[in-house]
């Protein structure tokens, strides 16, 4: 897991000043990223992607101790196949076309 100093400076130097951010953590684990980032009042929303539904537990549980887990939208899988369902930051359809 990322020490908190270092997911928070990471936080800081991806979110900037942006307003309304959603971001990935694609390997979120026990949610160390995922909080530094939900943590920014710039953040909307951070999506969590783990293959390991045990972690994504933890990573609930982590974000509620700093009160960020509304934040949070966790998604158990693959992230390279969550990933894979996207282009060009749309929904590609079965058929496809994109939203």
């Amino acid at each position: 897991m990322t020490p908190e100093v270092i997911a928070n400076h990471i936080s800081r130097r991806l979110v900037g000043s942006g307003n309304d951010v959603v971001v990935l953590d694609p390997f979120c684990g026990c949610g160390g990223n995922a909080i530094a980032f939900a943590s920014r009042p710039q953040v909307r929303m951070v999506v969590c992607v783990d293959i390991d539904v045990e972690k994504l537990k933890k990573a609930h549980h982590n974000a509620a101790i700093y009160g960020v887990e509304k934040k949070l939208l966790l998604v158990h899988g693959n992230a390279f196949e969550v990933l894979s369902l996207y282009h060009g930051g749309k929904l590609v359809e079965s058929n496809g076309t994109t939203n």
